[in-house]
């Protein structure tokens, strides 16, 4: 087998690969993007609303050490 034969072979695997991966459908249609369905809007804003929960737990924790290690007379890290 060719080294170009090889190349192909791989690219052909990754196209089979990215046809499998969106069900035989194109990633991006002719006619540009639709926008998201009702289902992934909402599940992106579920993960907004996580992320941002978690942030702000971080912030509270970092804050409350902050706080922590001032009144121990300690620097803070």
């Amino acid at each position: 087998m060719r080294q170009s034969a090889g190349l192909l072979f791989r690219a052909c695997q990754v196209l089979e690969t990215v046809k499998k991966s969106t069900g035989g459908r194109a990633w991006q249609k002719p006619w540009g993007f639709s926008g998201f369905t009702k289902t992934q809007t909402r599940n992106r804003q579920k993960q907004i609303k996580q992320e941002q929960d978690v942030m702000a737990a971080l912030r509270q924790a970092e804050a409350g050490e902050g706080a922590a290690a001032a009144a121990a007379g300690k620097p803070r890290q």
